[in-house]
């Protein structure tokens, strides 16, 4: 029996996984467990410790540690980058680094001790693999494609690369191209981001939402700062400020003064939503020029991707529409948490030579509770609460206090692996409910009211509301509304008509699945207002933390798996 327990650490979003013969055990960041720190970068010990009481194992029967970053790699660039920018910080990375085994050692060490465990025992084998390929290997693995398929990566930046380009075929990785920094797609939309007021890492995605109000009045600006000319190319050697990014402290990269417009934006003011539009339009056109060129390098019809750019849905909507690939995979954490399974199914094909794949159809890979545990943290918030006796009472009930616009947190089964609520850790609402986005932006989320919410559609309904027929099981696609059903579906229409679409069928989460189903009985539309179940915070994960977000916020009602609880009881 092959154990190998795969880990992403010192990088932002913190995780680890456990694979059992290849199979996935489970999955999880540990911003869920730990501190409950967004993009949490410390060592996932937390996440770690579930997976070995999830999994019945102890430490001893781990074969193999994978880690998801090689100090050794493209270790010439790393320095001339560092002594490009005159950084003392990534000179001490760089260092650092290099002998990072020996604390990954330590962290396994304390927890073996920790569990009654003696290290003496331990067996384990460390290896390090390429922080790309480790994104591109989260993909393409767990794909369902096993013929000649392209891969593209693209972030910030990990082990001195931006992007990556690759070809792979049956458990092969053949990488065609990296782009090195200081050029990098990534850092130049978070630059942006931070110039027009969003100051932490991982709010990229707030400015591709505010892109809708504006107009692309700067693109010749953006088009002569970088471009696309058969590499990635930053036309300004010293256009960022390198030594202003700290990863721990969730901080993002700068530009260096009088590079950019040289003049102060006020956030949200009209001037930041047309930079936001046009930064969005500069970074799909060279996202589009570099899926050409990824196409005619590996002529296939299947391409998946990985990276935090990967998360850019309008980008991902343009190349399922434009592109010549037809078959597409975004496996639900692209970002750098997903980087662990990357790291673990790397070794498990390439340094334990196994052929078999496995396919991931669904993203709950994370704890669960049982219904003792459950009902203890009601009872220890002296809270009242009705239990269902079964799924079909469950679903009836809960569809139509949604449908009378009651805001409804719904936690059920295993939590979600990667940054969306696909349907367990949710919070649900009425789309057709035209105040309700205000509603859960100001009272719930407490979060910018320009911020959109997602619908989750029964995918034999997507065609009926949509201009495109799509599977995003992920949630990894904005794409368009078909016009006429913008008025009918409010609150989950952004401005531009489009949508981040969950397609959800009943295969990959029964319940969820018949909880819209009954929607839809009642409505006549299999569609449903979905957003994370959180409150500027990490998604919940325990029952505890469910329950003192609903208290603290104005949700309604509380279904916790066959347990409601309502604020007026």
């Amino acid at each position: 029996m092959s154990v190998i327990l795969g880990i992403n650490k010192d990088h932002s979003d913190s995780s680890a996984c456990l694979l059992i013969e290849g199979k996935l055990i489970g999955a999880v960041a540990e911003e869920r467990l730990g501190k409950r720190i967004k993009h949490d970068s410390s060592f996932p010990k937390n996440s770690i410790k579930w997976l070995m009481n999830e999994s019945g194992l102890k430490y001893s029967d781990i074969d193999l540690i994978a880690v998801s970053n090689n100090s050794l790699s493209n270790i010439s660039h790393k320095f001339l980058h560092s002594f490009d920018f005159s950084s003392l910080n990534l000179l001490k990375k760089v260092k650092s680094k290099i002998y990072s085994k020996s604390s990954v050692h330590q962290e396994i060490n304390d927890l073996c001790l920790n569990n009654g465990e003696n290290k003496n025992k331990l067996k384990y084998k460390i290896y390090k693999v390429e922080h790309h390929l480790t994104h591109i290997a989260s993909a393409y693995y767990l794909s369902k494609f096993q013929n000649t398929t392209a891969a593209f990566s693209y972030d910030g930046s990990g082990d001195a690369v931006s992007i990556m380009l690759a070809e792979c075929k049956d458990t092969k990785i053949k990488v065609l191209e990296r782009v090195f920094l200081p050029k990098s797609l990534g850092h130049f939309y978070s630059a942006v981001c931070n110039y027009i007021g969003f100051e932490k890492f991982g709010e990229e995605y707030k400015v591709m939402g505010l892109s809708a109000y504006g107009e692309d009045k700067y693109f010749d600006y953006f088009d002569n700062l970088i471009g696309y000319d058969e590499k990635l190319c930053v036309r300004q050697k010293d256009i960022f400020d390198y030594n202003s990014i700290n990863y721990k402290k969730n901080q993002i990269i700068k530009f260096n003064k009088n590079i950019f417009l040289n003049k102060k934006v006020e956030k949200f003011s009209q001037e930041s939503k047309d930079i936001a539009k046009s930064l969005q339009v500069t970074f799909e056109k060279i996202v589009m020029q570099i899926i050409e060129r990824l196409q005619k390098k590996v002529p296939s019809n299947n391409l998946v991707m990985a990276g935090g750019c990967a998360m850019n849905g309008l980008v991902n909507g343009k190349i399922f529409k434009e592109s010549k690939f037809k078959n597409h995979f975004i496996q639900p954490a692209a970002t750098d948490d997903g980087t662990a399974l990357g790291a673990a199914y790397y070794c498990f094909h390439n340094y334990l030579k196994k052929k078999e794949r496995f396919v991931m159809k669904h993203a709950f890979w994370g704890p669960s509770y049982d219904e003792q545990t459950i009902l203890n943290s009601i009872k220890a918030k002296k809270l009242k609460y009705k239990k269902f006796d079964g799924v079909d009472d469950l679903t009836k009930y809960a569809a139509k206090v949604i449908v009378d616009s009651n805001v409804v947190g719904w936690y059920q089964g295993r939590s979600e692996w990667g940054p969306r609520a696909l349907g367990n850790r949710s919070i649900l609402a009425n789309p057709a409910n035209k105040n309700m986005k205000d509603i859960i932006n100001s009272k719930i989320k407490k979060r910018e009211s320009f911020r959109p919410f997602a619908p989750s559609v029964l995918e034999e309904e997507v065609s009926r509301f949509f201009e495109c027929d799509i599977k995003s099981e992920f949630m990894n696609h904005i794409v368009k509304f078909q016009k006429k059903w913008c008025e009918v579906f409010p609150s989950v229409c952004h401005v531009d008509y489009t949508a981040r679409l969950q397609t959800v069928n009943e295969e990959n989460n029964f319940l969820f699945y018949k909880l819209i189903k009954e929607f839809k009985k009642i409505t006549g539309y299999g569609i449903i207002l979905n957003t994370s179940f959180n409150e500027n915070e990490p998604i919940v994960d325990t029952p505890e933390q469910a329950i003192d977000c609903f208290l603290r916020t104005d949700m309604d009602i509380l279904f916790l798996e066959k347990f409601m609880i309502c604020k007026d009881s």
